[in-house]
């Protein structure tokens, strides 16, 4: 199935590691879904990801990942 990621579903499942957002995320890394996306998609989750409020950066140091985007 292919689908296209809205960046508040990306958001959530690196906020939190339960809820349907992060089980769906869990999914699209185990290749049960066919992610669509364009240059302007990335550019908002670009832009999105990058905001301070946000610390996704802290987020991810925590759950050990690595953001190339942000």
């Amino acid at each position: 199935m292919r689908v296209v990621i809205d960046t508040n579903i990306i958001v959530a499942s690196l906020l939190s590691k339960t809820g349907k957002c992060s089980d769906f995320m869990d999914k699209v890394f185990g290749n049960q879904y066919e992610v669509i996306v364009s240059e302007t998609i990335m550019q908002e989750y670009e832009r999105v990801l990058g905001y301070p409020k946000l610390n996704i950066e802290a987020a991810l140091r925590q759950a050990g990942l690595a953001c190339p985007c942000v």
